[in-house]
């Protein structure tokens, strides 16, 4: 629940300025996003580059290299779905 609602902060202060995905609405930790296309990978320079916009996303044990939070939009611009910001969330998906 509190990974959701820290979700939805860090959405509404950069959704202006990041390559985020639209919220749709959070309710009790639970996040109802706008759908987006799957990828099958996902370049490094996009995950810097989320970096580089969002401060709070410069932890070391992230996934936010995991393509399977990520997705494309209309015009083929990737897009952030989610993330995990723990050693163990990262320890569940492959480099």
């Amino acid at each position: 629940m509190l990974q959701g609602i820290n979700e939805k902060m860090i959405w509404k202060k950069y959704k202006d300025v990041a390559p985020l995905a639209e919220l749709k609405w959070e309710f009790l930790g639970i996040i109802i996003q706008k759908r987006y296309t799957h990828v099958d990978h996902i370049p490094m320079e996009e995950v810097d580059r989320v970096k580089t916009i969002i401060p709070e996303f410069q932890f070391e044990n992230g996934d936010l290299w995991n393509y399977e939070n990520w997705g494309v939009d209309e015009e083929g611009n990737y897009v952030l779905l989610d993330y995990g910001n723990s050693e163990y969330v990262a320890s569940l998906y492959k480099k």
